[in-house]
């Protein structure tokens, strides 16, 4: 260990251009800072030069990069402190003790399932996309990525690392839980313990700064569009007793046009010719952020500052562009695979966008009173450190 009055050199990752300067933890045994600044002209430098030398106590001419200037990541010396007084001083002492003693990659443990099955998948034979029916988890043609998605209950973009195969080798699995009427809730620790003993998935996460979107009120008054309001539904035990009603609950519902209590379902038929009207019996507004997240292209955060429960209805065209751009309409990526057959179909199977209906965002503002703003913040990204292919049952 150095002593007081030495110099240490501190490994330093730089994001630039963050919504605010600070120390934000450890990333792969490097201190991650996030700064105001550019990366131009040295200003990103000189800044963090200045937040270092406050953040340690030291003067600024005892902070110097020795290596990285025109990089992210940068070897920093500071003269006067040692190692150890420069992590207290920032924080991260506790962060630095626990990174040495722990392995980032971690093997997810907990609940399991009672019975276990994982097959190569028959390319040839459709099945179902991994919905819990009666205690049992079952899906067909399913790559490890669509499964690591689901268990983590994440979006494409939030996923980094893996092995190549993991978008292209597809697997049938059918699961069974000890619980006869067990929910997804339930399930999903379960999924996570199941990737882990059969494809031997190790993961860490991590925090980066991404392009994202914030759901913001739209009215300068603050007030909500009338077709939100309070919801009187009680989700305490609302998937329970879905469970408990067994397979087809859902579908008997939707046919007879209710609502799914504490869920966002699609409305059948729809309200205009066309178009996908989707509503909300008993949902929160992050909620909402997560369905809009399927189709803005990027992840969309709850800014509205709205709690608690609420239901609404908007109707809108799934075929046109999700963000309207100088160019034209930009087509958003397809909806996930639990949300595209539900999609209505163009008469004669005709797939070009019609626009009896509004695109998602206009109707977001027109129906809802709400909208997207485009923003930058810290996402928190699953990273698949390794995973290996399943011995077949």
């Amino acid at each position: 260990m150095a002593t007081p009055g030495s110099s240490d050199l501190l490994t330093i990752r730089v994001i630039p251009r963050a919504s605010r300067s600070g120390v934000d933890g450890m990333r792969d045994g490097a201190i991650v800072v996030r700064l105001n600044a550019p990366p131009v002209d040295g200003a990103a430098n000189q800044a963090l030069i200045d937040l270092l030398a406050s953040s340690l106590h030291v003067p600024k001419r005892a902070v110097s990069i020795v290596s990285g200037e025109r990089a992210r990541l940068k070897r920093v010396r500071v003269d006067g402190i040692t190692i150890d007084t420069a992590m207290r001083r920032l924080g991260l002492l506790f962060v630095l003790l626990v990174f040495a003693s722990h392995p980032a990659a971690q093997s997810p443990t907990g609940p399991a399932f009672e019975l276990t099955s994982v097959k190569p998948s028959n390319p040839d034979v459709p099945g179902p996309s991994g919905m819990p029916v009666g205690g049992r988890y079952v899906a067909s043609r399913v790559t490890l990525r669509e499964l690591v998605l689901r268990a983590y209950d994440l979006f494409d973009s939030q996923l980094d690392g893996g092995p190549d195969w993991q978008r292209t080798r597809r697997f049938d699995i059918q699961a069974k839980a000890a619980d006869p009427v067990a929910g997804i809730t339930a399930m999903l620790p379960m999924v996570k313990t199941l990737l882990a003993d059969r494809f031997k998935l190790k993961v860490h996460t991590e925090r980066r700064e991404m392009p994202i979107y914030a759901l913001v009120l739209a009215r300068d008054d603050g007030q909500v569009s009338p077709n939100i309001t309070r919801s009187t539904a009680d989700c305490s035990k609302a998937e329970q007793e879905l469970a408990e009603a067994g397979p087809g609950a859902v579908g008997k519902l939707l046919q007879a046009g209710k609502g799914v209590p504490c869920a966002i379902m699609p409305v059948s038929p729809p309200r205009a010719a066309g178009a996908m009207t989707m509503r909300a019996d008993g949902t929160s507004m992050a909620s909402l952020a997560q369905f809009l997240t399927a189709f803005a292209g990027r992840l969309v955060q709850d800014r509205t500052g709205l709690s608690g429960l609420y239901d609404w209805e908007i109707t809108f065209n799934p075929r046109l562009g999700a963000v309207m751009q100088s160019g034209g309409i930009t087509a958003p990526p397809p909806p996930p695979p639990d949300i595209r057959p539900l999609l209505p179909s163009p008469p004669g199977g005709d797939t070009s966008p019609t626009f009896a209906s509004p695109s998602l965002m206009i109707a977001l503002q027109e129906q809802l009173g709400l909208k997207l703003e485009s923003t930058r913040d810290l996402v928190e990204i699953l990273v698949i450190d390794s995973a290996a292919l399943p011995e077949p049952d």
